[in-house]
């Protein structure tokens, strides 16, 4: 009884602060809205934008938790991938932390659906009440998560790249920090379309375990894109991990070289060619002429054919359609009605 006082009391108090209230059915067309809906867009956003960062700075551990972990993970990754050596190996190691990267950073934006889902019950009961529209609280929700998923992406970022051994390029660090925030936030926009989406949270895990698998094993680091079956192929193509996963290996590999190729035991020097009694190099990525093993022949090899900035540009377009998709279910879906 009594946690059902102050939860009333604190649904009034909002209603206060945004000045609305259950204001009558409002007749029909624009007037109605206006009728239902006293206050502009903008002030309902900006209190529930206060409300939300209020909420977010009160929970400080919780987020210092959260970012520790992103810490931790870091550490334990360039404790086994640390110093890669610039050879045909040291390729495949990059790739094979990359695809570890992406697809850890998207999983850990799941750790927030617990609370997306206490924030629905309270959207779904304000709602009724004509609180406040629902684009306010989508927006509110949205930019919210976006300082969050920055930081994590940056703090992670920060403390790999170089310790990896990736090309000490500022450009390309830039860039890598950009796509790890972008994962981050992309992991976020799916956590938020489930739990809007799910009727409750033991649905919306297991259908975004199955979206996990299907993206990781559609995104390129297993099978490439040809060995993908026909039917299959479509899931290629909206895995965000294939994206990720190219736009990281392009930006690392694409005009680069790893070191002198093996020939027989013996390494050609300033881009000498071999001795006639030389055998052909015995990696599948040597550039004929120089000698070294190319990063643009390990990108053929993996059928990633894109341009880094159109990866980029995809996800972003992905992040959008899936937060169109998240507004369209909160507007027309509630799990609330009988």
């Amino acid at each position: 009884m009594m946690a059902d006082r102050l939860k009333s009391a604190k649904d009034a108090g909002l209603a206060a602060a945004i000045g609305g209230g259950g204001g009558g059915d409002g007749g029909g067309g624009g007037d109605g809205e206006v009728a239902l809906y006293p206050n502009s867009l903008w002030h309902e956003f900006s209190v529930l934008m206060r409300r939300t960062l209020r909420a977010k700075s009160r929970d400080g551990v919780l987020v210092a938790i959260g970012l520790a972990k992103n810490v931790l993970v870091a550490c334990i990754l360039i404790s086994v991938y640390n110093n890669l050596p610039r050879s045909t190996a040291g390729m495949y190691d990059r790739f094979s932390f990359m695809f570890l990267v992406g697809t850890t950073l998207f999983i850990d934006a799941f750790d927030h659906l617990p609370s997306l889902f206490d924030s629905r019950a309270l959207f779904y009961r304000e709602r009724s009440s004509a609180t406040y529209r629902v684009l306010p609280y989508f927006l509110s929700t949205w930019l919210s998560d976006l300082p969050l998923a920055s930081l994590g992406g940056v703090l992670f970022g920060c403390i790999v790249y170089y310790a990896v051994g990736f090309t000490s390029d500022a450009g390309r660090f830039l860039y890598f920090l950009l796509l790890l925030i972008l994962t981050e936030e992309l992991g976020m926009a799916y956590a938020h379309l489930f739990s809007s989406a799910g009727k409750n949270f033991d649905v919306a895990s297991a259908f975004l375990n199955v979206i996990i698998l299907l993206f990781a094993l559609f995104s390129g680091f297993g099978l490439t894109e040809s060995q993908i079956p026909g039917y299959w192929i479509w899931c290629y193509a909206i895995s965000l991990f294939r994206w990720q996963l190219a736009g990281m290996a392009v930006n690392e590999f694409a005009g680069e070289y790893y070191g002198p190729c093996g020939h027989n035991g013996t390494q050609p020097t300033n881009g000498t060619l071999p001795a006639s009694n030389v055998t052909l190099p015995d990696s599948d990525f040597c550039q004929p002429g120089v000698w070294l093993n190319s990063g643009d022949l390990f990108l053929d090899a993996l059928d990633f054919s894109v341009g880094k900035w159109e990866c980029l540009l995809i996800l972003v377009g992905m992040d959008a359609v899936i937060r169109i998709l998240t507004f369209l279910v909160l507007t027309f879906v509630n799990h609330n009605k009988r």
